[in-house]
């Protein structure tokens, strides 16, 4: 996948998964674990998200980003 195609995690959580209202918000659900894509926990907020598969652990609750 080309990394122009790709969304930075913490945009994806704030802006299309309206999981945060803040980029602070979204890092500090980042930063706690409570993210997972392609089944690895991330810590990166700028970590590129393609066609992955970010879960809540804590909810058990899976989103497939399609493109």
């Amino acid at each position: 996948h080309p990394i122009s195609k790709a969304y930075p995690l913490g945009v994806v959580l704030r802006d299309i998964l309206k999981v945060a209202n803040t980029m602070r918000e979204a890092r500090q659900v980042i930063i706690s674990g409570e993210i997972k894509v392609d089944g690895v926990i991330r810590h990166d907020i700028h970590f590129p998200v393609f066609l992955g598969l970010p879960a809540f652990p804590e909810t058990s609750q899976e989103i497939l980003l399609l493109a």
